[in-house]
């Protein structure tokens, strides 16, 4: 078992800073959706002890997961029969919290907040879309860009995922500065 997500995150980031856009989208178009979604199935059922269980506890053989047609038919998971009924380090990679660098929270529509680990690296795939729509829609490579990102802060996901997207596109190089707006009026 590794204890870390693979490609390693130091190794992905280098990928991902270093190769062309354009390069990088046509390795994603080339690639074999359905086999990666296998792929990362099957290292899910190997590595995470609490799906391994609940694919026990509804009798299924990964082993018999071997086509995109099986996989469809996997069962659905909700928050109460998976992210509540298992301890966050049992819902990770080597059943530890080790290949995470931050938790990530949403309520959903009910609420009441849901709480998963999450690795800078998980976003390096969103992160390609982001910089195709500012590349493509605001010309982020030619001139300077201001990110204002309005979504809650904090730990809900989907503000300190689009500011983690927008920063790893500065890292890459784009003169892009992010702005993260507070839930309150804001003082700038």
């Amino acid at each position: 078992m590794s204890d870390f997500p693979l490609p390693p995150v130091a190794e992905a980031f280098d990928r991902f800073v270093n190769m062309p856009l354009d390069r990088l989208l046509a390795e994603s178009a080339a690639a074999d959706a359905e086999s990666k979604f296998l792929q990362l199935f099957q290292r899910c059922a190997a590595e995470v002890p609490a799906y391994r269980d609940f694919l026990a506890a509804r009798q299924v053989d990964p082993a018999q997961v071997n086509d995109y047609a099986a996989f469809r038919n996997l069962p659905l998971m909700g928050k109460a029969d998976y992210m509540q009924a298992y301890p966050l380090p049992e819902r990770c990679f080597g059943g530890s919290l080790r290949g995470a660098d931050r938790v990530a929270v949403s309520s959903g529509s009910t609420g009441t907040p849901t709480f998963w680990p999450r690795s800078a690296g998980d976003e390096l795939e969103v992160a390609l879309r982001f910089e195709q729509v500012f590349a493509d829609s605001f010309q982020v490579h030619r001139r300077s860009t201001l990110a204002v990102v309005c979504f809650a802060l904090g730990n809900w996901v989907g503000g300190i995922f689009t500011t983690s997207c927008c920063w790893h596109l500065a890292r890459k190089g784009y003169p892009l500065m992010v702005l993260r707006r507070a839930t309150t009026r804001p003082r700038f």
